[in-house]
């Protein structure tokens, strides 16, 4: 992750990886649900609730039904 203004967003990197998770769960729809779980030594649980939040806003835009999806910030 990197902050931008202030927010997190996706490395491209993270991108990349986000998109091919992505296309495995547009392809098996029999995975009914994926739990997105940020831990980060040293980060606040709002601060990785965010991170989380935001993977979660990536797949989301890549196709991915959001009911499918479930963030988890564990803090640090």
């Amino acid at each position: 992750f990197k902050d931008v203004g202030g927010r997190p967003s996706l490395t491209p990197i993270g991108a990349t990886i986000t998109n091919l998770v992505a296309l495995v769960l547009k392809g098996h729809p029999e995975i009914a649900s994926l739990r997105i779980d940020v831990y980060a030594d040293g980060v606040s649980k709002d601060a990785t609730t965010a991170r989380a939040e935001v993977v979660k806003a990536a797949l989301v835009a890549a196709g991915v039904d959001a009911g499918r999806l479930k963030a988890n910030g564990m803090g640090g």
